[in-house]
């Protein structure tokens, strides 16, 4: 977990929290060397993407943004989007809460609460946007596995009707696949439209092209499926599949638009991150000579 996203430092936190203090005594040492350990080189190889996004911690300092998390409008608008997206995850946390409470198990309550209350102000405060998409599905994932780490620390051993549990738990993955089939098409069409832009410049004899999307977003109002974010990456990876030196790198205006003045010899990977000459690995992504070129959008 520690060698992971930032968000599984917390849940590592609160599930050390759960613990019995005499189980938890044999991990506290080593989880708080390995911390430390992958806390240098974590901060020693920051890119300039994930330094911009930690940064996001500095409104804790700003009052107004915190409680503003607990107005009426917030609350709701976040109420419905839980209801709407993760009916299922919301059955397991007032599960696990009823659980405890009824187990008259406060300390593990209060912990499991406080875990929650945490997670929905940093989320709110890093995105406050409620729009669905797959960087949404990302961010709230927290809250999903502080869900199930409680559940089984918790209330697994303590519940006379385990199989009540056990229903519950295939009917959030039943739905949760379920979900899962529903939007896949949407991004069948998304890798459909890398690939349509990677033929397009090789065709035009173009590796390194910037594509206007035309505001092309696949999905519904509830479920976006973008463009942004990994458009470079991705498109190297699609690209090179057919043989080095076939690679092609597309990106989008607002990639471009991030990464400033782009040299030749540079290839952007995402969110303002680029590669400088010599840094990619040409056996197996090709050439990075050259500079962007515009390229007309693909659409659907």
């Amino acid at each position: 977990a520690l060698s992971s996203h930032p968000m599984a430092w917390l849940l590592l936190i609160g599930g050390l929290a759960l613990l019995d203090p005499r189980d938890r005594r044999p991990f506290v040492i080593p989880a708080l060397v390995l911390a430390a350990g992958f806390a240098v080189v974590r901060w020693s190889g920051m890119s300039v993407y994930e330094s911009a996004q930690l940064s996001f911690i500095q409104r804790l300092a700003f009052p107004d943004l915190v409680f503003g998390q607990f107005t009426p409008a917030v609350l709701s608008a976040r109420a419905l989007a839980m209801l709407r997206h993760y009916p299922d995850v919301l059955a397991l946390v007032v599960v696990c809460t009823a659980l405890l409470i009824r187990g008259r198990r406060w300390r593990a309550a209060i912990i499991f609460l406080s875990g929650l209350l945490l997670l929905y102000v940093l989320i709110g405060l890093y995105l406050p946007d409620l729009r669905h998409d797959r960087y949404r599905e990302q961010v709230d994932f927290g809250l999903a596995a502080w869900g199930i780490i409680a559940l089984f620390y918790e209330a697994w051993e303590r519940t006379p009707g385990r199989w009540a549990l056990i229903l519950l738990i295939a009917a959030c993955g039943i739905y949760r696949g379920a979900e899962a089939e529903r939007v896949a098409p949407l991004y069948v069409q998304r890798t459909q439209w890398h690939l349509d832009s990677i033929a397009e410049a090789r065709a035009q004899g173009l590796s390194k092209a910037i594509v206007d999307p035309g505001n092309i977003e696949f999905g519904t109002k509830d479920d976006r499926v973008t463009l942004y974010w990994s458009t470079g990456v991705e498109s190297l990876l699609l690209s090179a599949k057919d043989g080095p030196e076939k690679t092609v790198s597309i990106i989008t205006n607002d990639d471009a638009l991030r990464s400033g003045v782009l040299a030749p010899d540079q290839v952007v990977l995402r969110c303002g991150d680029m590669l400088g000459p010599g840094q990619m690995n040409e056996r197996l992504f090709g050439s990075s000579a050259g500079s962007y070129a515009r390229l007309p959008g693909v659409k659907e």
